[in-house]
């Protein structure tokens, strides 16, 4: 049995791919298929690649703020969360800085806690 994948898109882009797929006779799950398979034959570019994960890790190891990665990469939040997840890497942890003022709030609302 093929494996399933979700696919989350504009629903205007939806429907235009569902149209194309129509008219060329075949399902839209036939055409992400078979564009899949021609992307999987193109050479990869392996130096781009390699930048990538660098800039992961060092998004991963506090290195460079997510503000950075996501501008170098051209992407969202959401799109970057899911790239350390295909890499298995951690999300970085909140520095000192930011993690302070968190603490300190904490502590004085569990102190005036009944």
């Amino acid at each position: 049995m093929p494996d399933y994948i979700p696919i989350y898109s504009d629903p205007q882009l939806f429907q235009q791919a569902r149209q194309y797929a129509i008219a060329q006779g075949i399902s839209l799950s036939r055409l992400v298929t078979e564009h899949l398979a021609q992307l999987t034959t193109l050479p990869v570019n392996t130096q781009r690649a390699t930048e990538v994960l660098t800039l992961l890790k060092n998004y991963s190891q506090d290195q460079i703020s997510r503000q950075e990665v996501m501008k170098q990469l051209n992407i969202d939040y959401g799109e970057l969360i899911l790239m350390m997840a295909e890499h298995q890497l951690p999300l970085p942890s909140l520095s000192d800085r930011e993690l302070q003022p968190m603490i300190t709030q904490f502590i004085k609302l569990w102190k005036e806690s009944p």
